[in-house]
């Protein structure tokens, strides 16, 4: 059997998928981002897990891989990836070329003409043009000083704008009245900060997909802010530019803007006569990277023997890709990822032996298999930060966070909520966990209750879930019915869905408009998905909540300071932080506890700032219970 990978790597995620040609069964995998010219190394590493999660997913052999990649027409960095991905994987047949090259070539396979223009409005943007038989490529050369119309540019513009109406506010040495004016305005405060220190240490660290990951909001606030539509015109104006020198019959739009963009195209009605040739493919890179792969023949030395002309006429397999790619691949409960197909009910190799091991091989073994899990999540913490800005943005306009999941997945959730109120004196009702079962099940297995789509829809119902509400599904093995049913309730409602699971290829990844996909290899006990996936469920979620909450600013410092002194623990906690960060003793931080009736926040503020306790209140709500912020203003 002959097996092909088609591999699409970019700037904020890498995508493949590999397939048999035999039998035309393909599995699919995401991982973090492996652009080439921001770092060889870290890129290669991050292909070389990639390949071999597919390989092992497929259980294949005689495999040939294509990608293409950021950086893929350099030919130093080519071949240092080679050398690093072939010692790592043992693949021979092996080309890499730039992502532009594999995404034209895959927008040529699924295109209806001979002449063909393909956009791509991603982190970054460029545009290539197959035209009387010649391929040539404009743009992409790279941000800041390019790549006009992608997400990194219009993040750039949106901060280059908020920078100028902060530096208006300061002139008019007013209380920044824009942020009460302008809704995005005030929301990139809670980003950036309120003050120039905060601003210049953000922007001083920001990379391509910080500004990227800042775009979606100029969409979503184009209606209510002025701030989102000026940057969003100036954006469109771009595209346009882009768009009005192609003379192909037919252009491909991909990317993440593409069909936000290609939207307000048309309801503004620039260039009607344009947006009409206009189609959107999803992943033409990986459609290229495919039809690459399967040309391959021998050893490629230098990644770029490959014609892309001779191979794009492979109807077949661009027939069978393109379908792929283009349709909606969520699976339903009826057609859940076979078990035998998930990397975390694999057997591990390092641990065939466990049963005659002694207790010091035992912990030696588990403790080294639990060291991959800090290094699998560092591969996804781009989702992860997503993540947390998309459930900080719902809290702050009155959404619930909502974790649902079964099993060791639903306790970690419930956990993580009840753990919110007395660490960050959250409302109990602003962050819930849903098990199936019931809390019941906490401590019993209820039977079959998490094979009902059914009572995760109806646990939804029963809050009242709104579209203003994020919900978690948290599943190792991502095909457990309950939580299906719930992403998908969740998903018709309009609200922000997010996936926790252990495995890439993962029925609640597809429903997830965040999937959040760390693979950490089989368990050291096969298919005991309390181990590793467990450690690092639970340490995701940690990240979710405690990065929500600082972002909520709920912490001065790394201090704990909005801790609910309910018991004597917590009143002893809340003196020792009060008494950290006032530099006092202990029983002077009780006395100050006191006058603030244990309010952590305000016994602090009182105490550096002199105000009474009903000004430090009001003071400290004028800054959004930041405490840092209402500090530099006195």
């Amino acid at each position: 059997m002959k097996f092909i990978i088609g591999i699409d790597g970019g700037g904020t995620k890498t995508v493949g998928q590999i397939v048999n040609l035999s039998n035309s069964q393909r599995f699919d995998a995401t991982t973090g981002p492996s652009s080439l010219s921001q770092d060889v190394e870290k890129a290669s590493e991050t292909l070389s897990h990639l390949i071999t999660d597919l390989i092992q997913q497929a259980n294949a052999q005689n495999v040939s891989v294509a990608i293409g990649v950021a950086g893929g027409g350099n030919s130093s960095l080519v071949r240092r990836c080679q050398e690093l991905i072939i010692n790592e994987t043992g693949i021979s047949q092996l080309a890499i070329v730039e992502d532009c090259e594999t995404a034209l070539l895959g927008a040529k396979g699924a295109s209806l003409n001979d002449d063909v223009a393909l956009v791509t409005l991603g982190t970054g943007s460029f545009v290539a043009t197959s035209l009387d038989n010649k391929s040539s490529y404009s743009g992409g050369w790279g941000f800041p000083v390019g790549d006009e119309g992608s997400g990194a540019k219009l993040g750039f513009y949106l901060v280059n704008h908020f920078l100028k109406m902060w530096d208006a506010s300061q002139a008019e040495n007013t209380d920044n009245p824009p942020q009460n004016q302008d809704p995005l305005y005030s929301l990139l405060v809670t980003k950036l900060g309120a003050n120039k220190d905060e601003i210049l240490h953000q922007l001083s660290s920001a990379s391509q997909s910080d500004f990227s990951s800042l775009a979606p909001l100029a969409f979503e606030f184009f209606t209510s802010s002025k701030l989102a539509k000026a940057v969003l015109n100036k954006h469109l104006q771009d595209v346009v530019e882009l768009l009005s020198s192609i003379k192909s019959p037919e252009i491909i739009l991909t990317g993440g803007l593409a069909s936000n963009t290609l939207e307000h195209l048309i309801a503004a009605d620039l260039i009607p006569n344009i947006t009409k040739r206009i189609r959107i493919i999803k992943s033409p890179s990986l459609l290229g990277a495919l039809l690459m792969a399967e040309s391959i023949d021998g050893i490629v030395n230098d990644g770029r023997v490959i014609n892309g002309d001779s191979v794009a006429g492979n109807n077949t397999l661009a027939d069978s890709v393109q379908e792929a790619t283009t349709q909606s691949t969520q699976k339903n409960d009826n057609n859940l990822t076979p078990l035998d197909k998930l990397v975390s009910e694999q057997r591990n190799p390092a641990s065939t032996h466990l049963d005659i091991m002694n207790s010091q091989q035992i912990v030696s073994l588990m403790n080294a298999q639990d060291m991959l899990v800090p290094q699998a999540i560092e591969t996804v913490s781009a989702s992860i930060a997503e993540a947390i800005d998309t459930i900080t943005h719902s809290l702050n306009n009155n959404g619930r966070l909502i974790y649902m999941g079964a099993g060791t997945s639903g306790r970690l959730g419930v956990l993580d909520a009840v753990e919110c109120p007395p660490t960050f004196s959250t409302n109990p009702n602003t962050v819930i966990g849903l098990l199936a079962g019931g809390e019941g099940a906490m401590f019993k297995a209820v039977e079959g209750a998490e094979d009902s789509v059914e009572l995760g829809q109806q646990d939804l119902v029963n809050l009242n879930l709104t579209a203003a509400d994020v919900v978690v599904g948290i599943a190792a093995s991502g095909r457990t019915p309950y939580v299906i049913g719930g992403l998908n309730y969740a998903k018709s409602l309009g609200c922000q869905t997010i996936s926790v699971t252990c495995n890439p290829v993962a029925t609640i990844n597809d429903i997830a408009s965040i999937p959040i996909a760390v693979n950490l290899g089989p368990e050291v006990l096969s298919g005991s998905t309390r181990l590793k996936a467990g450690s690092a469920q639970k340490m995701i979620l940690n990240m979710l909540s405690t990065g929500t909450m600082v972002q909520l600013g709920k912490c001065y410092e790394n201090l704990m300071v909005d801790v609910k002194a309910s018991n004597k623990k917590l009143v002893k906690r809340a003196c020792r932080i009060i008494e950290q960060a006032c530099d006092v003793s202990f029983e002077y931080a009780e006395h100050l506890l006191n006058d603030a009736q244990y309010n952590v926040k305000l016994a602090i503020l009182m105490h550096k700032s002199g105000l009474s306790r009903e000004h430090a209140t009001q003071h400290l709500a004028n800054h959004n219970g930041f405490l840092r912020r209402a500090l530099e203003t006195q």
